[in-house]
């Protein structure tokens, strides 16, 4: 099995500390000879299904690429796109920035994609994004509060909700508390709280607000 040695290996060790995503490919064959954790985890697989792997002509077998061509902040930049297609899976890609390697007397490519905790925070940020999308078309609104902290987090639908300036400081747990009608005090998180049998650590309510 084909696996990267000198300069390449040192590299592809940095890159894995680094929490990168990155292939070193040997030209001119075009085989895998080193692969990230980073990647292994997005695609969820082993090692061993990516290394001495031939890169083939996109879409035509379970490790393929192609080049493709997107625009960033300096201009038009050339990206190489790797799919990966499990057994009875269904195709998984990412893009890569190609660097092209000397080693020696052997050539590699080094496709290098992004640092896996900002692939992490964007599909967050995307996450975050659905749910507010959820909670607008339901008309629903969603609140954390810390009781150790103190703090209260409203989401931005929240504030829409109960006629707030979103960021507003005027609206906490004690607040919003007091929108809560009288006859239904003893239903919210702190009656639930004084009321319930110790050591109970799930509660669901309802209670009309003014």
């Amino acid at each position: 099995m084909m696996a990267a040695s000198g300069v390449i290996s040192e590299l592809a060790k940095a890159f894995e500390t680094a929490n990168v995503e990155m292939f070193a490919i040997k030209l001119p064959e075009a085989r895998v000879a080193a692969a990230t954790s980073a990647v292994m985890r997005k695609w969820n697989c082993a090692r061993e299904e990516l290394l001495d792997r031939q890169l083939v002509k996109f879409g035509t077998g379970p490790l393929s690429a192609r080049y493709i061509t997107e625009n960033g902040p300096d201009g038009p930049a050339q990206k190489i796109e790797l799919a990966y297609v499990p057994p009875l899976g269904t195709s998984r890609t990412i893009t890569f920035t190609p660097q092209t390697w000397q080693d020696g007397d052997n050539r590699y490519m080094l496709l290098i994609g992004q640092h896996a905790s900002l692939e992490q925070a964007e599909e967050a940020i995307q996450n975050e994004r659905r749910l507010s999308l959820a909670l607008r078309s339901g008309g629903y609104a969603a609140w954390d509060h810390d009781y150790r902290s103190g703090e209260t987090y409203n989401s931005p639908e929240m504030f829409d909700l109960l006629g707030f300036e979103r960021d507003s400081t005027a609206l906490n747990f004690d607040s919003f508390n007091e929108f809560v009608h009288p006859d239904d005090q003893e239903h919210t998180l702190d009656g639930q709280i004084k009321t319930s049998p110790f050591g109970s650590d799930m509660f669901q309510t309802r209670y009309r607000v003014r």
